[in-house]
């Protein structure tokens, strides 16, 4: 996951559910992403480590993420439920 997480701009996480998948994006994976690289979680919410996820955001260490899923389902984490929350988003996806 790290030579990926260093080669690619976006990582997409599809895959099946297991515990040997859970944090499999951790706060070394997202470093090795970098400030130009954005997470997109479609798979499982337990795959992220949301404590690490928030740091790296807050930080400047990865661009973006973009969540379906969150560790505690259906219950998003406050910190990052910002459209819920009634907050503006900080990119949001608009229609051409």
């Amino acid at each position: 996951m790290l030579d990926l997480a260093t080669w690619a701009d976006t990582l997409i996480l599809a895959h099946r559910a297991g515990e040997t998948n859970r944090h499999l994006v951790n706060a070394a994976v997202l470093k090795a992403l970098g400030p130009e690289g954005h997470v997109v979680n479609i798979s499982r919410g337990a795959a992220v480590d949301e404590d690490a996820l928030i740091a790296a955001l807050k930080s400047g260490t990865i661009a973006g993420a973009a969540l379906d899923v969150f560790e505690d389902e259906p219950n998003p984490r406050a910190d990052l439920d910002a459209f819920f929350s009634g907050k503006p988003l900080l990119n949001p996806v608009t229609a051409a």
